[in-house]
């Protein structure tokens, strides 16, 4: 019980690339066919599977069967079970506009959605489990994302340039830009009406000069159309990450994805709460009750180097970290005392634990159980690994 190679699920979400997730995997792309997601994990809803006496088993099953060999005493006594999901994203087009619940509106959704009966897999049900979803995102390629509500100076400054100030006065029922005038200016648009959106986006591009916050409504307006999060730009603060730039997303916060590749790891959840930029389920009430009101920029999540060759990704959690790991032909060793998953973007890696070994090629991923102790990862490789921390 150490090492198992992993067989893991992919997502076919509409917003998917049709190849990079396939060309990571060394498959043959689908161009009718987007691979938006591909989870590496014990969620219920799509768990990774290992061999276990010559068949595959699914790996929240069997962790299950084997807790505190597989998590860890103390991993295994928190969360019973594994507390992280990995995930390869492939963003061709722009996902919803959503935010995530902390744990004690996790719960009380959950318990309070099953008290009404509403089935797990109803698309009007918000809480799928009773788990919070912090979020961190790792760059794997320039991966631009909006994220948190910008200062209320830029906004009123955008709002002004796309000639919706006075339609902001209107729905706020108030003539400055201040936090309370903004909540209700911001409940307002996203329950309005589509021939209300489709004017106020098209009075706003006709308006607007040429600038990047253009660029973009155009942008989400010819995937959306009339639809609130089009106009996200002029409020939410736009960022592109660099490979290998990270941003943490804590509960509440507002986001969306709008085009790249990337490396998430979250709390085992599938908790999400939409506002926009979706045709799925909407539930305004629900959302407005979970945001984050502040108004500042996101700070991006620096690396910090933990030995020649590995960087770590810090996150304010329990549940999980993440690390990246870049080798040029020699070993690292690590030292395990919880459940991890290492996954290889590049290159050829040779996990070694006592007398056995696993070799892992671009696009394969193993689960490290938390009683092996020490692995040894050897090659030229530039991999991931989650964990919950130590």
């Amino acid at each position: 019980m150490s090492v198992y190679q992993l067989s893991n699920q992919v997502m076919n979400y509409a917003w998917g690339s049709t190849t990079a997730i396939p060309q990571l995997l060394g498959r043959t792309p689908d161009q009718q066919q987007p691979w938006a997601e591909m989870w590496m994990g014990a969620h219920s809803k799509a768990p990774s599977s290992i061999v276990i006496d010559n068949r595959w088993e699914p790996l929240n099953e069997w962790i299950e069967l084997h807790r505190r060999q597989a998590l860890g005493v103390a991993a295994a006594a928190r969360f019973g079970e594994l507390p992280f999901l990995l995930k390869v994203l492939a963003v061709a087009q722009p996902l919803s506009l959503q935010v995530h619940p902390n744990a004690e509106q996790a719960a009380e959704g959950f318990s309070r959605e099953n008290s009404l009966g509403i089935p797990p897999g109803s698309p009007i049900r918000n809480y799928k489990d009773p788990n919070p979803k912090q979020e961190l995102l790792c760059a794997l390629e320039p991966f631009q994302v909006m994220i948190g509500f910008r200062p209320l100076t830029e906004t009123r400054r955008l709002l002004e340039r796309f000639g919706l100030l006075n339609e902001f006065k209107l729905l706020a029922g108030d003539t400055s830009v201040n936090p309370g005038s903004f909540k209700k200016f911001f409940a307002r648009l996203l329950r309005a009406d589509d021939e209300h959106l489709a004017w106020w986006i098209g009075e706003a591009l006709a308006q607007a000069p040429q600038c990047p916050e253009r660029n973009l409504v155009e942008k989400l307006e010819s995937h959306y159309h009339a639809d609130p999060g089009v106009l996200a730009p002029l409020f939410l603060n736009v960022q592109t990450l660099q490979p290998g730039e990270a941003v943490f997303l804590t509960a509440g916060v507002p986001h969306t994805y709008i085009e790249g590749m990337g490396i998430e790891v979250m709390r085992c959840s599938d908790n999400v709460l939409r506002g926009g930029l979706t045709p799925k389920h909407r539930d305004i009430d629900e959302l407005l009750k979970t945001i984050d009101w502040r108004f500042e920029q996101p700070s991006k999540t620096p690396a910090v180097s933990v030995s020649k060759c590995e960087k770590r990704y810090p996150a304010p959690v329990e549940s999980f970290q993440l690390s990246h790991v870049q080798l040029e032909g020699e070993a690292l060793v690590r030292q395990v005392t919880s459940a991890q998953i290492v996954l290889v973007i590049e290159g050829r890696c040779t996990l070694r634990w006592g007398d056995d070994k696993l070799e892992l090629t671009r696009g394969e991923s193993a689960f490290i159980c938390a009683t092996t102790e020490q692995v040894s990862l050897e090659g030229r490789a530039s991999l991931y690994c989650a964990q919950a921390p130590e």
